[in-house]
């Protein structure tokens, strides 16, 4: 019996060594010195150990570098991976006689080299040594110069530091393999690698079949920011030096820990650490045009949220007609018109595609010589060119084009070869397969000379009808307005002010229609209550139909709206200019359109394209109905009100969306990089289709290239939608509109307004309530009543997790506008949890909001108006 305890207290104290080794000796292994199951070397800094160790409940042991300074026992490389050990306290890793890491089983026998073949030193001069990154190197003791390095010969993980590498003529190549499952290291169904067959590609290999494949890069350096939110900066980045073609990964600060892991079942994910745990920032393959060829051949995919669906290229039909109904697309799509080859082929171009696989690349050419490249060889099917630097690089493919997805995140344009017939199928239709946005200029073959000298006389002929037409609408245009002008000026002189550059009857310097104020005044019956939208904080809005009373000045515009700026009004001369050139520069669909301006004495206009759903916050804060009673008195409005007020919440996400978009173009894409300084729901205006609109630019100010904040003492805005910075200190950013944008998000979802929310012994904010109903896992009962039922929860719950990430007390904690237009659109599970909102703690400390102006020492102006 003592015999078996005995026995008992061994293999218990086994098991434990081998789990955790209680002694270390620095962070080098020399020859001579053996490292044993209770041992560990640990690099300089204490970042990263190395020894033996036992997943799981698995009985093999293996020697591997694991994160030692965090929590949880993260292993990122494995040594003897296909020769597992059984467990014996006989177990070493060693400096072996020839020099090399060697890893003995407890009976001597060497599983495991590092297998450097020659050395030209003295063998028991060479020393091991765990760097601090991670990387275990072996090299000649006091010589810098590295003989063999674990950076080398990948496992399942990707750190900053490494490289995934491939040489184009030994084919050479290091490649990330997956463990069995998480409790063996051994080498698992998947890889992860650099292509070898042709242009650099990444492949996920699933055996030796592919499982997921990367875009196909077109030359040149490049480098991808994995990180938004501003803390560190973390790059992927794809270069070729020579023969070799390479991935490195790279992070700008060293106590950030990231890393690239193949899991067991195929996907990659990259993965931070966050306290007490590794939180996945992406993963990738995910969604069904994720995976490799799902359409079949000259087939694209297209991705609708968790469904997907496959359609033939234009050009193209399915090649078994039957099977493609059923949703079996694995045959794909074949030509519908054999090509002629030099008699009369086309090509269409398909935009923002993942280009195909098995692509030829033929070096640096214009974008005319890659398609006469391709023109000559009967045998090519499409072509692709792609600028980096100095050259365009081409690319060519043969045969059929496989694994295509369309709207893939920076797709290319993807000219494919059709039959010339194709060409008028193509313009006539209304129902093409995939969107085709241009036809290739070059046609070839014998019809060529033939068609050039009709096609010629035809394009002189319509240009020259061009011509005459412009000259036509430039005189009669010219003759209308003169008119006008004369009849206005019958009434009043014209004035001109040189200080704004604003010369009444003609167009300013920006561009804009100026009209005479006199031309306005008749128009709108001497600004008669009859035309008036409404009126807010900056003055009175009118409707005015320009056909009858503008004609030929605004052509192609049935209605527009004027707003007049009050005498009383906080907008000066300065705000009013603002707003002119502002506007003037900026043209997108989510922005309202300035179509003219009126600026003489003490009268300021301001003429808008019409909105007829007028501003947002008539929908959701229940005043729509006060609203349109007062219409139809007015005889504005002859719809129906029920669909008018109907709001439900694919209308909501649209209306997210769009706002968010055109916040992205002010903030990124714009000419101007634009603060717009008070987003709220007044200040979105809805067309007739209930697409937003963003307005009121009188307080946005521009910021240079570089430039990421400013500060003022004249803090305006409206209160609820000022981020704490900007209301307290005055200073503001793009993250000054996230938070209005946020704040707006959450009404938008609720229903409620953020300033009139308030309960006498509960949330006294929109965002308290908020924050305390997402604390408590409850963040569904924020939405709206009247769309509860009918809403997707899914989406509801996304919206609020970004709308609290958009109004974090801290501006460097909120994500980008780029960052909130990207997670709406896609899947935000791995998005991090919110931090407490602005103002939360005020309010909890308050006895009622009002007491939030002890707070603000700058002057507050609030902008109200409701309509232009």
């Amino acid at each position: 019996m003592r015999w078996s305890i005995d026995i008992l207290s061994v293999l218990v104290l086994t098991r434990l060594t081998s789990l955790f080794p209680v002694c270390t000796f620095g962070d080098r292994i020399v020859p001579g010195k053996s490292l044993t199951p209770n041992q560990t070397i640990v690099s300089a800094g204490g970042t990263f150990a190395l020894g033996f160790f036992t997943p799981g409940n698995s009985s093999k042991s293996f020697v591997g570098i694991w994160y030692n300074d965090i929590s949880q026992q993260t292993v990122i490389w494995v040594a003897n991976r296909e020769y597992p050990l059984a467990q014996n306290p006989e177990n070493s890793f060693t400096v072996g006689s020839d020099g090399n890491f060697v890893v003995f089983d407890g009976e001597g026998n060497a599983v495991w080299s590092s297998n450097v073949s020659t050395f030209n030193f003295a063998h028991n001069n060479t020393v091991g040594t765990l760097l601090d990154s991670g990387n275990l190197v072996l090299r000649v003791d006091n010589d810098e110069n590295i003989l063999w390095q674990s950076f080398d010969h990948l496992c399942d993980n990707f750190l900053p530091g490494m490289k995934m590498s491939l040489n184009k003529k030994t084919h050479l190549q290091t490649k990330i393999t997956s463990w069995v499952d998480e409790e063996n290291p051994q080498p698992g169904m998947f890889s992860y690698a650099i292509d070898h067959r042709g242009p650099l590609q990444t492949f996920i290999w699933r055996h030796n079949e592919p499982y997921c494949r990367s875009s196909v890069w077109d030359g040149g350096m490049y480098q991808v920011n994995l990180d938004s939110s501003g803390k560190y900066a973390a790059y992927l980045t794809a270069g070729v030096n020579g023969d070799d073609y390479y991935f490195s990964f790279s992070v700008s600060e060293d106590s950030f820990k990231l890393r690239f892991r193949l899991l067991p079942n195929g996907k990659v994910q990259l993965l931070e650490w966050r306290e007490n745990g590794w939180f996945v920032m992406s993963e990738y393959p995910v969604i069904g045009c994720d995976f490799y060829g799902r359409c079949g051949p000259n087939a694209g995919c297209m991705q609708n949220g968790s469904s997907m669906k496959c359609e033939c290229l234009t050009g193209f039909k399915p090649k078994n007609r039957k099977e493609w109904g059923l949703g079996n697309w694995s045959e794909g799509c074949v030509a519908q018109k054999v090509l002629q080859c030099g008699n009369g082929d086309v090509f269409l171009r398909f935009g923002g595609m993942k280009l195909p696989d098995n692509s030829i690349r033929f070096g640096n050419m214009i974008s005319s010589e890659c398609e006469n490249a391709c023109l000559q060889n009967c045998s090519c099917a499409a072509y692709a060119y792609g600028s980096s630097s100095a050259a365009s690089k081409c690319l060519h493919w043969v045969g059929d084009l496989f694994d295509i997805v369309q709207n893939f995140t920076n797709g290319k344009d993807l000219f494919v070869r059709v039959h010339g017939s194709e060409l008028g199928v193509f313009e006539s239709s209304t129902d093409s397969d995939l969107m085709s946005f241009e036809v290739s200029s070059n046609e070839t073959g014998r019809n060529k000379n033939k068609v050039l000298y009709v096609v010629a006389a035809i394009i002189v002929l319509i240009l020259l009808l061009l011509l005459a037409l412009l000259v036509f609408l430039w005189w009669r245009k010219k003759v209308v307005k003169q008119g006008l002008l004369r009849g206005s000026a019958s009434r009043t002189t014209q004035t001109t002010d040189e200080t704004y550059g604003v010369d009444i009857g003609r167009k300013t310097e920006n561009d804009l229609l100026s009209f005479s104020y006199q031309s306005l005044l008749a128009a709108t019956e001497n600004f008669s209550e009859s035309n008036k939208l409404g009126e807010g904080g900056f003055g009175p809005v009118y409707k005015l139909d320009i056909l009858t009373l503008l004609q030929g000045i605004l052509s192609g515009n049935q209605v527009i709206a004027i707003k007049r700026l009050s005498r009383k009004s906080n907008q000066g001369h300065e705000e009013f200019m603002n707003e002119c050139k502002l506007i003037a520069k900026l043209q997108h669909r989510n922005l309202v359109r300035l179509l003219g301006c009126c600026f003489q004495q003490e009268e300021k206009l301001l003429v808008y394209e019409f909105l007829p759903n007028r501003s947002l916050d008539k929908f959701i804060f229940g005043t729509l109905i006060i609203s349109l009673a007062k219409l139809f008195v007015l005889g504005w409005f002859n719809g129906n009100p029920s669909e008018q007020a109907k709001l439900d919440w694919s209308k909501r996400f649209q209306i997210i969306e769009g706002i968010a978009q055109g916040l992205l173009y002010l903030h990124k894409y714009s000419r101007l990089k634009v603060i717009h300084r008070d987003i709220k729901a007044s200040n979105v205006l809805l067309d007739e289709a209930l697409n937003p609109k963003i307005s009121d630019f009188g307080m946005a100010r521009i910021f240079g290239t570089n430039q990421t904040e400013a500060s003022t003492d004249r803090v305006v805005g409206t209160f609820g939608y000022m981020s704490p910075e900007y209301a307290l200190k005055g200073h503001f950013s793009e993250k000054s509109d996230v938070f209005s944008f946020g704040v707006l998000l959450l009404e938008i979802v609720s229903g409620k307004r953020n300033t009139g929310f308030y309960h006498d012994d509960g949330p006294q904010t929109l965002l308290q309530w908020a924050w305390e109903l997402w604390r408590e896992d409850r963040a569904v009962e924020l939405t709206d009543p009247s769309i509860r039922e009918t809403c997707c929860l899914h989406e509801v719950v996304k919206c609020v997790h970004l709308g609290l990430l958009c109004v974090q007390e801290s501006a460097l904690d909120r994500p980008t506008m780029a960052s909130v237009v990207h997670l709406l659109g896609n899947d935000t599970r791995m998005l991090p949890s919110p931090r407490e909102p602005g103002f939360v703690r005020i309010f909890k400390n308050s006895d009622s909001p009002q007491r939030f102006s002890c707070y603000s020492k700058n002057e507050v102006i609030t902008s109200s108006l409701e309509a232009r």
